[in-house]
């Protein structure tokens, strides 16, 4: 059985993966077969993070879905279609684009990781261009308003999910939150599950005891061991298992 951070822990190490020039040609198009790669892989890159995490959506093929409004159908027919998120569904968005072939129906897919408290959300993309757009889509963090371009949320059938929607995040560093809030936020919830910070506690302060903390967390959930608190380690404290 598959867990939400299984999948991100996937997500995270493809991060910086890019195309080939602009021309769509990418591991996951190779991976996913039937003559797709050249194709928009946003659908493709997600796929591949749920399979290789052990999770076969059996959409299109048991590898899972390319063609995302067979995602969004498929997610609703299942009846795991949601408004509001948790980590590690999937985000439909219909950029609702005058040139859509089919109007209203999906045009891209990302893992969602947190929302901000500016209303916007944070994913892992893949096929998302830098924005210089000059060596093609890749796999990033992204930040984007929560609007009317956001169809919907599918949930994979993970082991392990929240009851409640996390904390909101403060700051929109991907890479790493630095605010005091953030971080007092996460150290409470590091002490509840059972990390010490020494007399210090849950003072907002990002220093040497709350790094070792965070490198032993991101150690244990097979996590990029950086010290740095990005989104994915933070929203980790309240999904990890």
């Amino acid at each position: 059985m598959t867990n939400i951070n299984q999948v991100l822990q996937i997500a995270q190490r493809e991060l910086g993966v890019k195309e080939l020039g602009n021309s769509n040609i990418v591991k996951y198009g190779e991976w996913y077969g039937h003559n797709l790669n050249g194709q928009s892989w946003c659908a493709m890159f997600v796929s591949y993070c749920l399979y290789n995490a052990g999770i076969q959506l059996h959409i299109e093929t048991e590898k899972g879905f390319h063609y995302t409004p067979n995602g969004a159908k498929w997610f609703k027919e299942q009846k795991r279609w949601f408004k509001d998120p948790l980590p590690g569904d999937i985000v439909f968005f219909d950029w609702q684009n005058e040139t859509d072939l089919i109007p209203g129906a999906a045009n891209h897919v990302a893992f969602f990781i947190a929302k901000t408290k500016k209303g916007q959300i944070i994913t892992i993309d893949g096929n998302n261009p830098p924005d210089d757009n000059s060596n093609g889509g890749e796999v990033r963090y992204q930040i984007r308003p929560l609007d009317f371009t956001v169809m919907g949320f599918g949930r994979p059938a993970y082991t392990n999910t929240i009851a409640e929607p996390l904390p909101l995040v403060n700051g929109s560093n991907l890479s790493s939150l630095t605010t005091g809030e953030d971080i007092r936020v996460w150290q409470k919830r590091m002490i509840a599950r059972g990390y010490d910070f020494g007399t210090s506690g849950a003072d907002g302060v990002f220093g040497r005891r709350s790094k070792k903390v965070l490198e032993e967390f991101q150690q244990k959930l097979g996590f990029k061991v950086s010290g740095e608190l990005d989104v994915l380690s933070w929203q980790a404290a309240w999904t990890a298992i």
